[in-house]
Order: C-alpha cells, then structure tokens, then sequence
C-alpha cells in the first residue's frame, strides 16, 4: 500500500536515461518568465518552460545525425531575447552566445542584427537508435 501512495504522489521510481550528448551554453540561466526554444537543424525544434536548474534535454534525435548544428533560444512574450548556437559533434560540446539584438531594444547603431526566431524542419524520432542531447547553461 505505501508504494501506492508514493506513486500516486510523484515518489515512485522514476526511470532515467543518460543524455548522449551535452551541449554547454555560457551566459545567464534564462528566468522564470522565459521560454526556451531548441532547434536542431534538419531535425525539429521544440519549446521548454524555464528551468531553474538550466538543465534540459531533447529527446529522440534521429541516429544518423552526426554533428547538428544546434540553435537555442531565451524567449518573452515579445521575441527572441538572446540566442546561442553549437555544433555538436562529440560527446561534450560547447556553444557560444550569438550577438543580435534582442527583441524590444531600440535599434541603435550598434550594427546588430536583431535575434530572429531560429526555425527547423523536420521530426523528432522516438524509433531505434534515437539519442538524447542535453543542454546545460553555465555563468
């Protein structure tokens, strides 16, 4: 019976997969009233809620995606707000911050291209093979 009671409260066992490969962003941890949108080039993008931990992962890469070019996205109600990108090519993998200018600052003459949405055909894949790629922000 107490086994019962801790499933239905969220305690029970709860199985984990290893991410396959992590992709490391430097900069702030987006806040709680963010979004953060992956995309994976040729494969899909998908949005998260913001994560106080700055840990995500996106399941069901195709297998034979080898190094994706990999888009990530702090987002607001009003746009793009700042935007990393990293190739991810081996096991551990680092991105950088991308300079744009980010949505609801005045255009100065900063010569920044605004952060445009990133944007990804494609389907994630839950079929044989398909791998898992984590995302870590890091200050």
């Amino acid at each position: 019976m107490g086994g019962v009671v801790l499933a239905l409260l969220g305690c029970g066992q709860t199985d984990y997969r290893p991410v396959d490969r992590l992709l490391e962003l430097p900069g702030r941890v987006p806040d709680a009233s963010e979004r953060v949108r992956i995309c994976v080039q040729d494969s899909g993008s998908q949005a998260f809620g913001a994560r106080f931990d700055g840990l995500y992962a996106l399941t069901g890469l195709p297998p034979e995606l080898n190094a994706p070019l990999v888009t990530v996205e702090a987002i607001s109600d009003q746009g793009v707000l700042m935007q990393w990108q990293g190739l991810v090519d081996q096991d551990q993998a680092f991105g950088e911050q991308l300079d744009c200018l980010a949505a609801g600052e005045e255009q100065e003459d900063s010569g920044l291209p605004p952060c445009l949405p990133c944007q990804s055909d494609g389907r994630f894949s839950s079929g044989e093979g398909a791998w898992v790629l984590g995302l870590r922000f890091s200050d």
